[in-house]
């Protein structure tokens, strides 16, 4: 190895330093946005099956990443809307129909800014803002509340921009991943060889671990749409599960989020039922969300999550290994361990089924030249 170095030339040992330079500025940028470019390489791979369908049909490469990018996005839009303008009707008519006394003691345990003296001054606030402002707010109320709305603008503008620049990276991934796998294979003169060969079965990988995920949250959703119109044919009367396919559709969706993704739903679902049971006085009817609890945890949160994510995604890669991946995934690396943890997983995986076993053929190694 020393000896090839010495063999460089001095100027070229420059232009090494400086691409040295370069890559690690380039590593140091993309830390900052790691979670975004691995999120944008799961949206790439969830797609890349849809793009290549719909390429089949428009020659236009642009236009078919577009439709593709859409056909993922735009149903997780869809349902968003749906789920706000329902939670918007339902707080609305909440507060209209409640007393005052009732809607403080709900807003004062979360947001602990509700005194007494103000429940009428919120009532009429939440009910119209231009009668509030007529009515007089307690200017620290405002106070407050502007700082809320402030605080929620920049972080959801902070989120968009995040989703921007992994839909960016999804694009252009669609759109020109195959220049950049020639431009790599051409330049390190890597075609045909070893670093093909794993190129190609790293590559073969993420497809299947990432494209099932989406076959995960589709499937789940299924069972927990039915779970929950199950649930309703059993439910006590007036203690039912509000909206079984959209609450479906949304524990699909965040079954994304291995391990907690579905407590997002049926915990504060559970939550409601108890809360409906405690308004109501309805002890006798306590069977219920604990029957929902329990049947919801095995047979649509953990079952799906700890078996069929994992089988899904597996292809060549042990099925215990992508188990416990997505395991610590996330609790090591935060929510992007979910995505970039299968990631190193299957990489090491063919490495040591590929590269060790080139290295060590073509250097005449074996396990005890390391041992001894």
């Amino acid at each position: 190895m020393s000896n090839r170095l010495n063999r460089i030339p001095f100027a070229d040992l420059w232009w090494l330093v400086i691409g040295l330079l370069l890559f690690v500025f380039f590593l140091h940028a993309a830390f900052y946005f790691t979670g975004t470019i691995v999120f944008g390489l799961f949206l790439y791979y969830a797609t890349r099956p849809c793009y290549r369908y719909i390429r089949g049909v428009i020659p236009n490469g642009t236009i078919s990443a577009v439709f593709s990018m859409a056909i993922i996005t735009l149903p997780c839009v869809f349902t968003a809307i749906y789920t706000a303008t329902i939670a918007y009707q339902e707080i609305y008519y909440a507060v209209n129909t409640a007393d005052s006394e009732t809607v403080r003691l709900f807003l004062e345990p979360v947001v602990k800014i509700v005194p007494v003296e103000s429940a009428e001054a919120v009532m009429i606030g939440l009910r119209s803002p231009y009668q509030a402002i007529r009515h007089g707010f307690d200017p620290v109320l405002i106070s407050q509340y502007l700082d809320t709305i402030i605080h929620s603008a920049s972080y959801v503008s902070t989120l968009l921009f995040h989703l921007l620049i992994a839909l960016i990276v999804t694009f252009y991934l669609l759109r020109d991943g195959h220049r950049l796998r020639d431009f790599f294979l051409s330049s390190f003169q890597a075609r045909g060889g070893t670093a093909e060969r794993y190129l190609i079965a790293v590559d073969y990988s993420f497809h299947k671990i990432f494209f099932g995920n989406i076959l995960n949250a589709i499937i789940t959703g299924l069972i927990a749409a039915v779970a929950f119109h199950g649930f309703n044919f059993i439910a006590p009367s007036g203690l039912g599960i509000p909206y079984p396919t959209l609450l479906g559709i949304i524990s699909g969706l965040s079954s994304l989020i291995p391990f907690i993704g579905m407590k997002l739903t049926y915990f504060p679902l559970t939550a409601y039922l108890v809360g409906t049971i405690w308004y109501h006085e309805a002890w006798g009817l306590a069977w219920f969300p604990i029957l929902f609890f329990g049947l919801t945890w095995i047979f649509v949160d953990a079952i799906p999550d700890l078996f069929l994510r994992p089988y899904i995604s597996g292809g060549d890669i042990h099925l215990g290994s992508l188990m416990l991946a997505y395991l610590f995934g996330p609790m090591l690396m935060g929510w992007y361990g979910l995505f970039l943890f299968p990631m190193i997983v299957a990489a090491a995986f063919h490495f040591l089924r590929i590269i060790v076993p080139e290295f060590a053929g073509s250097n005449n190694l074996t396990l005890d030249d390391f041992t001894s």
